[in-house]
């Protein structure tokens, strides 16, 4: 980086006062990249290790970093657990937002910066989130050409910028959901009580999602995550949870879950492997939703 972007990062910083927060579990040695690219811009970055076994270099590595501090959870506390630890302390220290990150998520050039630039020129007070334009590789989607900022019902966690005030207008994360839906049910919870979710196109996020892959299933081509059978549970649980939460407010999102439950089962049948176990979380996930059980998946 050179000296003209060092600065700018430093004005920003002064001027936002922004925090960061990157979730790891069982992480590849690439996410050091990854953090780079939104480091620079935060005045702390938190790194919440829910991985049930660390790589000691890599813990090494992240710990000697001025900005960064870690923390670790001894274990899988889940998605929703770990941002809230952050929150709490971001919130303690007096910063304004929070950055939520993936592990596998990485920012292109300026991304942060268009993000914070943005903040100067509008009434923050009732927007919640702001976030980048998600760019999956492998999911087949061309860029967009209208850059103009957009609102939106829900969006994915990582690379969002959000609002620690609304944060404590609305209350933390539903830990109970422990993992999958987590961001959605929070944007609906924002939108909800008047906060706005704004993306902003020229933001791009690099993030990839799943195993991705291009298959042809029954002639179609389509992208099929290959998620894996425990993923499978929580997916299918907190969707029907949380649409059901929210179903008298945002009906058309809740039958757009339903429909994606059904297309992930005919993905699962006919072009992913593993099926009967993935087939049997998909129903344990049901059963668990009408029976209210949330909470971490026990075998």
């Amino acid at each position: 980086m050179n000296s003209t972007n060092e600065e700018r990062c430093k004005q920003l910083q002064l001027d936002e006062k922004v925090s960061g927060v990157v979730v790891l579990y069982n992480p590849e040695a690439d996410v050091q990249l990854n953090i780079l690219s939104y480091l620079p811009y935060l005045d702390t970055l938190y790194i919440v290790d829910n991985s049930d076994i660390k790589d000691v270099s890599l813990v090494a590595n992240l710990k000697s970093v001025s900005k960064v501090k870690y923390i670790d959870n001894h274990g899988n506390l889940g998605i929703a657990k770990a941002l809230n630890i952050a929150a709490g302390l971001a919130i303690k220290s007096q910063m304004k937002w929070l950055l939520t990150m993936d592990q596998d998520s990485r920012f292109e050039k300026e991304a942060v910066a268009i993000m914070l630039d943005y903040l100067k020129l509008v009434e923050t007070s009732t927007i919640g989130i702001i976030s980048p334009l998600h760019i999956i590789p492998g999911q087949g989607r061309s860029d967009t050409k209208d850059h103009s900022p957009r609102r939106l019902v829900s969006i994915a966690t990582s690379g969002n910028l959000l609002n620690l005030e609304a944060y404590q207008d609305c209350g933390p994360f539903l830990n109970e959901l422990f993992i999958d839906t987590v961001d959605h049910e929070y944007c609906l919870r924002l939108n909800s009580n008047g906060y706005k979710i704004i993306q902003l196109p020229k933001a791009r996020l690099l993030h990839h999602l799943g195993d991705l892959k291009r298959e042809r299933v029954c002639g179609i081509g389509t992208t099929v995550t290959h998620h894996n059978y425990l993923r499978r549970y929580y997916i299918t649980r907190n969707r029907l949870y949380v649409s059901h939460l929210y179903r008298h407010q945002y009906p058309k999102w809740r039958r757009k879950q339903i429909m994606t439950i059904w297309r992930d089962l005919f993905k699962i049948v006919f072009a992913e492997q593993d099926k009967l176990r993935k087939l049997r979380s998909v129903f344990r996930g049901v059963i668990d939703y009408y029976k209210g059980s949330l909470g971490k998946y026990v075998e």
